[in-house]
């Protein structure tokens, strides 16, 4: 079976963001480092979000996170809701038109039972038993400079946990006067 682009995206910034968790990560960090359209990444992030796979934070110091832990996050469940039809044939010969083969062909009985085999082999993985030592190093610390979004993170979810801050909003930090805030 052949898994679309979408899903590859998909498992790769799961990947990313399994590294790096709690830190935000950013859809210009997965498309510099895997070379990938962050047109079709901002896509692919969006939906993860909204399946709850990924915690997202809009504007200024904003990136994604692991939405859940990572050993609760099944690959084969990733690829289900990333694959548009777990068939791997369909039996049409056009528009409207069934297969000349049906009903007596078997072709898609065993087809179908190889798919349900890959996905079954799927579900046994997690995204941490992707997530090892040696792919931390590959992908895991930003430079210091750039760190810091785990502390964000935190704050934003606590105070969307009070109610304080709407799903997918920024929370700001209180500004003490007289000092600048930081962007």
């Amino acid at each position: 079976m052949h898994v679309n682009r979408f899903t590859d995206y998909a498992v790769r910034v799961l990947m990313m963001a399994a590294v790096r968790a709690p830190a935000l990560v950013t859809v210009g960090e997965v498309s510099e480092r895997f070379g990938i359209s962050r047109h079709h990444l901002t896509r692919v992030v969006h939906r993860l979000g909204r399946a709850g796979y990924l915690t997202t934070v809009r504007g200024v110091g904003g990136g994604f996170t692991l939405g859940r832990p990572a050993d609760r996050i099944s690959l084969g469940e990733v690829v289900r809701r990333c694959e548009a039809d777990e068939s791997v044939i369909r039996c049409v010969d056009g528009p409207g038109r069934p297969c000349c083969l049906l009903p007596g062909c078997r072709l898609k009985r065993a087809l179908d039972e190889a798919a349900s085999k890959f996905f079954e082999t799927l579900d046994r993985y997690t995204l941490a038993d992707l997530v090892d030592k040696g792919l931390r190093d590959r992908l895991g610390s930003r430079s210091e400079t750039s760190q810091g979004g785990g502390a964000r993170l935190l704050r934003v979810v606590r105070a969307r946990s009070r109610g304080g801050a709407g799903p997918g909003k920024p929370v700001s930090e209180p500004r003490q006067a007289g000092k600048p805030r930081a962007v």
